[in-house]
């Protein structure tokens, strides 16, 4: 992909500037954490965009919706070369996760698929039960991944294995999909997003008494810690907390190192993982213009739907506030 100018992205850009005076803030999630009802912290979202006009029944088709309309006017802003495409693709593997696990099992897929994919839905079962995934114009890793789930799964009759397959696959596409905008901003917001899945994944490999070779075949190539200095931290935790010291993240993480070693909950940590992502981002807001505030725009409004879908859940649970707040990604950094 031919590298371009950041004047490209200027008019990108001041849109952008006008589309996040509607995020919410921090204050506005606090807002929503202290409401009385779920429904009630659903309407202090979507009083935020008219257009979100769904009730709250609807709730999931409206997050769906809204992170669907973003990509969309991310693509016509940025004359369709592709930018949302990179955060797509964990959405083209859920749904290949689906038709695999689906189509071996005999089960219907309604309600497990997600619209958000860069391939429609119907296209890309159609492609599958015929055959032809690799016509698509996905990563030819992740097609492979779907076509290699397919046989695995046949074999071993263990769906943890599609998982597996896809999701590492789609992880990987992500990076070498991001390398050909040849712009370090997005290939940084992309090693981050790989290099705190695979930290996540060493925690829970350690947590579930896996083993180290389990371990090795989930861990994704393209962040900036290699997977095999992960997996030779195996045995010891100490070993891996002064790997994460050593890297780039080192200053974020050590905040929840205690936490792990005394075994307590995950949340603080999947937190600060979080903060990572969010540390990456917060550099495009000192470019005026160029891809940077395109892609941070991107990754802050996943992040919106994702607090909401979170505090609206935990209210539906009856999970009390302060509990709610540990597990929000507030943007404060």
């Amino acid at each position: 992909m031919k590298q371009l100018k950041d004047t490209y992205y200027l008019k990108a850009t001041g849109r952008i500037s006008a589309l996040e005076t509607r995020l919410c803030s921090d204050s506005d999630y606090r807002r929503m954490i202290s409401s009385k009802t779920a429904e009630e912290a659903y309407k202090l979202w979507a009083d935020r965009n008219p257009s979100r006009s769904l009730p709250f029944s609807d709730c999931e088709t409206a997050f769906s919706a809204d992170m669907l309309e973003t990509y969309k006017l991310i693509d016509s802003l940025t004359g369709n070369i592709g930018i949302s495409n990179v955060f797509r693709f964990k959405y083209d593997a859920l749904n290949l996760k689906t038709l695999v696990k689906s189509d071996f099992s005999g089960s219907s897929f309604d309600g497990a698929v997600s619209p958000l994919g860069n391939i429609e839905f119907k296209k890309l079962a159609s492609a599958f039960k015929e055959n032809r995934l690799s016509s698509l114009p996905l990563p030819k890793k992740l097609t492979d991944s779907a076509i290699l789930a397919k046989e695995v799964l046949s074999k071993s009759s263990d769906p943890q294995k599609v998982d597996i397959l896809i999701d590492k696959a789609a992880l990987e596409s992500m990076a070498e999909y991001s390398s050909k905008f040849e712009n370090g901003f997005i290939s940084s917001v992309s090693e981050a997003i790989i290099d705190t899945s695979n930290i996540r994944t060493f925690i829970r490999v350690k947590k579930l008494g896996r083993s180290a070779a389990f371990l090795e075949n989930v861990l994704a190539l393209g962040g900036t810690i290699a997977p095999d200095r992960i997996k030779n931290c195996f045995n010891s935790y100490d070993e891996f907390f002064a790997l994460l010291e050593r890297s780039r993240y080192g200053s974020v993480l050590s905040e929840g190192f205690d936490s792990l070693r005394s075994g307590t909950s995950l949340t603080k940590f999947e937190n600060l993982c979080d903060r990572i992502i969010l540390k990456t981002i917060d550099k495009a807001k000192y470019v005026s213009f160029g891809i940077e505030p395109v892609v941070a725009y991107i990754i802050k409004k996943e992040y919106e739907i994702k607090n909401v879908r979170i505090i609206t859940k935990s209210k539906k649970s009856s999970l009390p506030p302060e509990n709610i707040e540990e597990r929000v990604r507030f943007f404060e950094i």
